[in-house]
């Protein structure tokens, strides 16, 4: 019970946070993009909010606070993932309790459901028949 409670606390302290510095999440995202505009297919929030912290440190000097919890790192991978369409499978991560605080199972399940149901969209506008769709979603998939 009692690490429910932290748990619930540690969540409601990230959305406070996030609410009250959007920068945070903004400067996270504009990050990770140019990451993968320099060829990262993957990678790990840790290391991107290590960088965040080292940079945010200089804003912090200049008058800022941006005091990140490592608490709120899965938080803020997990809203990244789900907010932004094209770093959706960007972060590679590892099961959290931020996992169900955020529902990400369920999200995650339905962005795949709909991922399958634009492929049989795309698929059945060129080849209007259930036979060989696995294949040719295997050899898309591969491109």
């Amino acid at each position: 019970m009692a690490t429910a409670a932290i748990r619930q606390n540690t969540y409601e302290e990230f959305l406070a946070f996030h609410a009250a510095n959007p920068a945070v999440y903004n400067y996270a995202v504009k990050l990770c993009r140019e990451e993968v505009e320099n060829g990262r297919k993957h990678w790990s929030p840790t290391a991107c909010f290590s960088v965040i912290r080292f940079n945010l440190g200089r804003i912090k000097r200049l008058g800022g606070d941006y005091d990140i919890n490592n608490d709120f790192i899965p938080y803020y991978s997990r809203l990244i993932q789900m907010q932004e369409p094209d770093l959706e499978d960007f972060f590679e991560t590892r099961t959290s309790v931020a996992d169900a605080d955020m529902d990400f199972a369920a999200w995650k399940a339905r962005r795949e459901r709909e991922k399958l149901d634009d492929l049989k969209e795309e698929y059945f506008a060129k080849e209007a028949t259930l036979e060989g769709f696995e294949e040719w979603a295997k050899n898309r998939n591969r491109k």
